[in-house]
């Protein structure tokens, strides 16, 4: 008989050695809730599963399949039809929603959807992710805040190399290892104005080709 997500948590919390104490000064889930979980007398929703994975030891991923939130088998089917370029989900035109990766980051020289990067998946509406390719980029610092996308705000990005002045993006400057967010703006035909929304961070000039247009920036997600 398959155990169900409650047994499964359980095991996962023996395995790692933690009491539910433990694991509650780890995640900020009270004990309560977590023995409710471990019991079914509660269901696992994904952001509790986002705070338990890392001190489980164990994917996101894997807990939202055993969950039943989706299917770990077709999803990895959708992610090798994806485009090597981009590595973003290929949207399935059949489903009322899509389920786009969150990355935490974007490294030079590598794929945009690198596993070891992903921290999880959201649900996007198809109407607005059905032309192009997505994916969310979780904000790493406050460079944005009076934009109103502050640090570990979810950006939702469109894949594209276009352009136009005044238009959010994420980039990667030929000195930088990863991605940041910022407007840009052309100069002339040679050079591009990284610009910030906050003055304690300086705007960056750079040429062209010093700079790696990833995509832009379509909706922010906070939690309130």
């Amino acid at each position: 008989m398959e155990e169900n997500i409650g047994e499964y948590l359980k095991k996962l919390r023996k395995e790692a050695g933690l009491t539910l104490t433990e694991l509650q000064e780890q995640t900020g889930v009270s004990t309560s809730h977590l023995s409710k979980i471990e019991r079914n007398q509660r269901k696992l929703k994904p952001k509790t599963m986002e705070k338990v994975a890392e001190p489980l030891n164990v994917s996101y991923e894997l807990l939202m399949q055993k969950a039943g939130y989706i299917d770990l088998t077709n999803l990895k089917g959708m992610l090798n039809e994806q485009s090597e370029v981009t590595g973003s989900l290929t949207v399935n035109k059949q489903k009322e929603f899509e389920i786009i990766p969150v990355l935490k980051l974007i490294l030079k020289n590598s794929p945009i959807f690198d596993q070891q990067n992903t921290v999880g998946y959201k649900k996007v509406s198809y109407e607005k992710v059905k032309d192009g390719q997505f994916f969310f980029l979780k904000i790493q610092d406050n460079s944005m805040m009076n934009n109103r996308i502050q640090k570990d705000d979810l950006v939702l990005v469109r894949k594209q190399s276009e352009f136009e002045d005044g238009d959010m993006l994420i980039v990667i400057p030929t000195k930088s290892n990863k991605a940041i967010v910022r407007r840009v703006y052309s100069i002339n035909n040679n050079n591009l104005i990284l610009q910030t929304d906050n003055p304690e961070y300086k705007p960056l000039v750079l040429k062209q080709n010093e700079v790696e247009i990833i995509g832009k920036a379509i909706e922010v997600r906070f939690d309130l």
